[in-house]
Formats: structure tokens, sequence, C-alpha cells
């Protein structure tokens, strides 16, 4: 090739050898400006180098490596700080150079006169076309990002950025759409500025300089989009792979944002539970008193003056105890009811034919005065707290007992077995029907329409005539908040003047009586 002017020139006959070489050889004169390297101008270069040399890299004689043409300016920039080093160092250094992780090129640079000489060795055989669209293709399929960075380092070795010299289709594509910006030819913060803030940057400068791998998730607030990215070392660089996972750390977040207001919820739900407890336990103490005073004053008028009252006067203290004594069980079963949300008794095994003994036996008077039967078969053994369990079973009974018909002494059965799945009411079907015994309580007594049988487990909600049959109407909801406190439900089946059959499900324990 012809020479240019400059500082220095080779010899015709150097050049004749040079051209002869096996190797690919370029000669590149420093330039300087006020007494620092700034760049390099090509000399010379034989044929078989700008053969070699990646096409992207080719320089026509007098040509600068970076002022050559700006627009390629950081892709020369890495071999340019590598020039420096060794025209001030003296020492030869090996260099790969590539514009693709497919193709590259070992150059070696050693110091010459007032710049460098650099040779092309050790080039590997190229691979077949076949082989380099297979491997693209490979690249290419993957759903992630791939990015090959070269470390771009200043004059005293520090990496300033990164050179990208391969980027795979959905990364090109990805780097289009979300920074309008095209891949090959930039570099790392060309193309991602905000990355030494978000983290990208300063991981890949760890990585190249520890050579240990790295993995983060970083997110890109102007684009919205995350990604998973994962930073390995390769020479002197990196590659870094990335996995959008926008759509994943969206629904992370609702899960989040969702669990928290759950939390909130549940948290101010106790709050109000609590302060209703407390209401209860003060309105229940603070009636108690009055009402005391009501009930003696009224037993007081009965007894000492009923003689000198008219039986218009008689009737109303008579309504008035009674008033008065409907409004104490009202205040006990309240006071009952409120205490189910705050006291949690540890569960130890229970036996429910004992505790169903032990009702029947608080309930023998009443059982009596009725004539009822009671037919009460073995029950299971189940873990839960005894008292409320007697709570529970003692206010089903005295509900038989209580709407019982006026021609038919009560006939009360009780039956335990394992739940079949058909039977599970709707807030267990998520659960295992064998885990569940299905313990019923049936009678022959008025029964009701069932269309009514929500409002009957809802406190002070009541089907029969108030001045007939006695009661608050919190009896089974105290029942079915000690089957739900148990991990169980309750549930009820019945017709008008046909009987009721109560089912109270509870979780299974394995020993049974």
């Amino acid at each position: 090739m012809s020479l240019v002017t400059t500082k220095f020139r080779l010899p015709a006959e150097s050049t004749a050898i040079l051209d002869q070489l096996p190797d690919g050889v370029a000669c590149y004169e420093a330039v300087r400006h006020s007494g620092s390297i700034t760049d390099f101008r090509l000399t010379y270069a034989n044929a078989l180098f700008q053969e070699l040399i990646p096409a992207a890299f080719r320089l026509a004689p007098g040509e600068q490596m970076l002022a050559g043409n700006p627009d390629n300016a950081p892709r020369w920039q890495p071999l340019v700080a590598r020039c420096v080093d060794v025209a001030q160092t003296g020492q030869t250094v090996s260099y790969p150079l590539s514009t693709s992780i497919l193709s590259p090129a070992g150059l070696r640079i050693s110091p010459f006169a007032d710049g460098v000489l650099i040779t092309i060795q050790d080039v590997p055989e190229p691979a077949s076309d076949g082989q380099l669209q297979w491997i693209t293709n490979v690249l290419n399929a993957s759903l992630g990002n791939i990015f090959v960075y070269e470390a771009i380092r200043d004059e005293t070795g520090t990496i300033q950025d990164f050179y990208v010299r391969y980027a795979n289709a959905n990364a090109v594509r990805e780097v289009r759409n979300h920074m309008d910006k095209e891949t090959i030819g930039n570099t790392l913060l060309g193309i991602y500025p905000q990355s030494r803030e978000l983290g990208q940057f300063p991981h890949c400068v760890e990585v190249v300089n520890t050579g240990e791998p790295f993995r983060l998730e970083i997110y890109y607030p102007k684009q919205q989009v995350w990604y998973d990215t994962s930073i390995t070392k390769l020479n002197d660089g990196c590659i870094v792979t990335g996995l959008e996972i926008t759509e994943r750390k969206r629904n992370e977040l609702r899960l989040k944002e969702q669990n928290e207001l759950q939390h909130r919820m549940v948290s101010e739900l106790r709050q109000s539970n609590e302060n209703l407890r407390q209401f209860a336990q003060v309105a229940s103490h603070d009636l108690q008193e009055p009402l005391r005073k009501i009930q003696t004053f009224g037993d007081i008028l009965r007894n000492q003056f009923e003689d000198n009252l008219a039986d218009g006067e008689r009737d109303m203290i008579r309504r008035i105890q009674r008033s008065a004594k409907r409004m104490q069980m009202l205040i006990r079963d309240l006071l009952a009811y409120s205490q189910l949300a705050s006291q949690r008794d540890p569960f130890q095994p229970v036996a429910l034919t004992e505790v169903v003994r032990d009702v029947l036996s608080d309930l023998e008077i009443a059982i009596s005065e009725t004539k009822a039967s009671v037919q009460v078969p073995n029950l299971p053994v189940i873990l839960g707290s005894p008292s409320r369990l007697r709570q529970l079973f003692q206010n089903l009974i005295a509900n038989s007992l209580k709407f019982k018909k006026i021609d038919q002494p009560p006939v009360i059965q009780f039956d335990a077995r394992p739940a079949e799945p058909d039977e599970l009411p709707a807030d267990l079907q998520n659960q295992p029907a064998s885990s569940f015994w299905l313990i019923s309580v049936t009678d022959n007594g008025l029964g009701f329409d069932e269309k009514y049988k929500d409002r009957i487990f809802h406190p002070f909600q009541r089907l029969h005539d108030t001045t007939a049959y006695s009661g608050t109407g919190i009896g089974l909801a105290i029942c079915q908040r000690v089957a739900e406190s148990h991990g169980g439900t309750i549930d009820v089946s019945s017709r008008p003047n046909a009987g009721s059959t109560f089912k109270v499900f509870l979780p299974a324990h394995h020993d049974r009586t």
C-alpha cells in the first residue's frame, strides 16, 4: 500500500518485507495534543491486515481511529485505550477485537517508534455459514435480552463506559421499542443513561473487576419496565442477560397492596370487635345495677302493696317484672356472645359424649317437665374447648325443648358419623370431607320454613312469637360462633310442624370414645 506523509516513514524495503509476512501488520502513529496521546493515525497496513481486520475497523492510510468517523468513536475507544497503554508503558499486549461475538480477531499490540505496531495473529478458522447461522438462531430465539459489553477505560484504567459488542434480536428490538435507540455501535450509558443510578453500570464494573457474577432486578421508571438481569465477566467486559418481568412485578405489587389492605382491614376489624366486646361488657355491667333496682322495687310493690292495688296496677307491675326479667336475659346472653370472640381457651381432646351427658344433667328439670326423650349414642372425641362445646349443645337441646309441639313430648336424637363430600356446606367445600364429623341433633318439634334458616343464626332473630316463647334469640348465634371457632360450621334442615335437624360439622380427631 502507498504511504502517507507522517512523522515517521517505513523504508520501502521494510514495507516489501512486511507485505510478505503470514500475519497482518499495521503501523499507527500517535496523535498528540499538549503532549498527551488523543488518537492514532494509520500510516501503513499490509494487504493481509486489511483482509483480516473486521470491516468496521478498516482505515485508509492517514485516517485516525477516533477522528476518522465520530459515529464509530465508541467502537474504537477500547482499542485506543490499549494502544495508549502500550505506547506509554512499552509493554506488548494481546487484545481480542470483534464487532460480533461470533467472529473474534486476535490482535497483538507492540510499541513502535512514536506509535504502535498491530499484528493479527492466531486467527481461528472461521465458522461455516451454517454454524454461524445456527448459533445466531439459538441466541435470537432466546426470550431474554443478551448483550456483550466491552469495557471502555480512561488513561488510568478506570472503566468509563461499556461498548456494545453484540446484542441478540430480542435485545435490539426491546431497546428500540423502549428506549428508541439503536444497540449495535452504541454504549451502555448511551442506551441507558440512567443505568448509573439504577445499578446496572456499577454492577457491570464490579463484575469485570472482581470476576464474580451478579444478579439484580432493574426498574426503568421512564419506560415503566422491569428486568431480571444477570451479569457475568467475559474477557475485559461482561455478558448481560435480561428477561423482562414487568407483568410479574406488577402482579407482585398488586398482591402486596392487596395483602397490606387486607392486613389493615383485619386490624381494623379486630379493633372494632374489641371495641364492641368492651362496650358489651361495660354496658352489661352498667345496666345490671338499675335493672336490679327495677326488679327489687317491683317485688316490693307486689309483696307489700298488692292488696291496695287495683287489677290494672297489678297487671302493670307484672309487665314491669317480665320486661326486667327479659332485659336481664338479654344482657346475660349478649355478654356471653361477646365473650366468645375474646376468650380463647387452649384446645384439648374433648369427649362429646361426656359433654352432652353433663348438659342433660343441667337440663334435668326441663327434660322432666316436658317428658322429653333424649337419645345419645357414642359420640366422637375432638380437639376443642370443653366450655364452649358445652354452650353449643346446651343451646341446641334447650332450643328443642322450648319449641316443642303442645300435644307431643319432645324426642331428641343425636347422631355422629364422618361427613360425606356432598354434605359439607359451601364454606367448607375446600376441605376434605373425611376430616370432619357430622354431629346431628334431630327433634320432632315445631320446625320452620327453611327460607328463614339464615336468619335464625343471627343475634336477636326469632321466628316464633316472643310472648309465647321465652328467650333472646342469641342461642343459635352462639352455636354458630362456637362451631366456627373450632374450624367448623353449623347448618339446619327443617319443615313446619315436622321438626328440625341441626347439623354440626367439627374437625375430626383420631381418638374416639
